[in-house]
């Protein structure tokens, strides 16, 4: 098993991707203008939970994350083509989903079922099954903070100083 998880490894590590390297003339017109395009694809790893964790949850007993898959498309207009300033906007749709199984004491429940509800409080072990879907509309105003050649250091405001990069 161990040899098998090295090769995975060295076999992820050697591998690469390249980008489009023919270019249309829309897409030469874009860049020319100041315009930029990314599409992302991504899965998140992590839970919900209410933090500080309520005093009725005693203990945690199982933990599963589901396939948090996330798909975002942005635009960035650069106001001047080499400039420091630019505005970006997007969507990203993402969705979230964990099973949990935890061990509880008096535990606030109301369970509705075909239109009738029964609420009180539970004490026993509790399985939790979320699921989430979320839409979300970006907008950035970005800052340039160094340009070192090709490569230059963005900030994203007003996210919480979201730092990435881009080649130019």
């Amino acid at each position: 098993m161990r040899r098998i998880i090295i090769a995975i490894a060295a076999l992820s590590s050697i591998m690469t991707a390249s980008a489009q390297t023919d270019r249309t003339p829309a897409l030469v017109s874009s860049d020319h203008n100041g315009w930029e395009y990314e599409v992302k694809a991504g899965v998140n790893i992590g839970g919900a939970t209410p933090l500080p964790l309520p005093a009725e949850i005693r203990k945690i007993s199982s933990y599963s994350p589901k396939m948090n898959a996330s798909l975002e498309g942005t635009v960035t207009k650069w106001i001047e083509k080499d400039g420091p300033w630019g505005v970006s906007t997007g969507l990203k749709f993402e969705v979230k989903g964990m099973k949990t199984g935890a061990t509880v004491k008096n535990y606030s429940t109301e369970i509705v079922r075909d239109g009738s509800k029964v609420a009180g409080y539970w004490t026993g072990y509790v399985q939790t099954n979320y699921n989430s879907t979320f839409l979300t509309i970006l907008l950035w105003l970005i800052i340039a903070l160094m340009n070192s050649g090709r490569c230059v250091q963005e900030c994203t405001l007003p996210s919480n100083l979201k730092v990435n990069s881009r080649v130019r």
